[in-house]
């Protein structure tokens, strides 16, 4: 069992509106019991798993958009895109259990990083 340190910091010198705070930060302890971390080539015509139906527990996501031209969408079973990874970008989020998750590019072949941390019960 080993443990995963997750720190998000939003930050602005301009004044915001709403809900969210100039500073925020929200840090969280991830206790896994399993890890699976690589590089993967995403192209445009057919989707890739990234976490597949067999992970039954909940697990920690983690993607890096290393393209800076084109962009990385999202989607579950069925092809329902549900987020777009912007050129350079990233996102961290938790998936359910059993859920599939792939990934396709926007336009043509790109790379990703990924990092999908399986949550002990």
């Amino acid at each position: 069992m080993s443990k995963l340190n997750a720190l998000i910091k939003l930050n602005s010198s301009a004044a915001l509106l709403g809900p969210l705070s100039v500073n925020f930060l929200k840090e969280i302890q991830i206790t896994y019991s399993d890890i699976e971390c690589d590089n993967l080539t995403l192209n445009s015509d057919t989707a890739s798993t990234i976490v597949p139906s067999d992970y039954t527990g909940t697990s920690y996501v983690y993607i890096r958009n290393t393209n800076t031209a084109n962009s990385v969408h999202l989607q579950t079973t069925g092809a329902v895109a549900f987020a777009t990874i912007l050129p350079g970008d990233f996102a961290f989020f938790s998936s359910k259990p059993s859920t599939v998750l792939g990934a396709i590019s926007s336009n043509g072949a790109l790379k990703i990083e990924y990092l999908i941390a399986k949550v002990d019960a």
